[in-house]
């Protein structure tokens, strides 16, 4: 998993729209400031996570994820393959369980890598990609 383009600015933002043709539609996301998981499904059943790590090799988590908010852990759809999305902890929980981490970013990355788990309950996943297993099937769409 690595990581994805950026734009910090409203010119940058501007500078990339520029590529689109008007009549063209498309879908922009916000940046999400936490730690990266990748999130495996087999036939609509939650099997496993995985962290970024150093882009090539993850940690697995998956008894950790479990315990997080925004974990589903059965699909409505029969889909094989992988979900990517961001941990994250919010300011409130940050500010009262771990006031002594710099940001939440890094106590959500310390948190979610807890051998016991402990505290993975204070985490949120939110997703916001989806690609299947079999490389010869694909979503025809971003909004799919």
């Amino acid at each position: 998993m690595g990581s994805q383009q950026k734009a910090n600015s409203q010119e940058e933002v501007a500078k990339w729209l520029m590529q689109f043709k008007p009549a063209e539609r498309i879908i922009v996301q916000s940046k999400l400031d936490g730690c990266s998981i990748e999130l495996y499904y087999k036939n609509g059943v939650f099997k496993s996570g995985v962290t970024r790590g150093d882009g090539i090799t993850g940690d697995d988590i998956t008894d950790n994820v479990s315990k997080m908010q925004g974990c589903v852990k059965r699909l409505v759809e029969n889909f094989t393959g992988s979900v990517r999305g961001e941990v994250l902890m919010f300011h409130e929980e940050k500010n009262k369980y771990f006031p002594q981490m710099a940001n939440c970013r890094n106590a959500a990355s310390g948190v979610m890598k807890r051998k016991n788990g402990e505290g993975c309950e204070l985490l949120h996943i939110v997703t916001y990609d989806a690609m299947y297993e079999d490389e010869d099937k694909s979503f025809e769409r971003e909004s799919q």
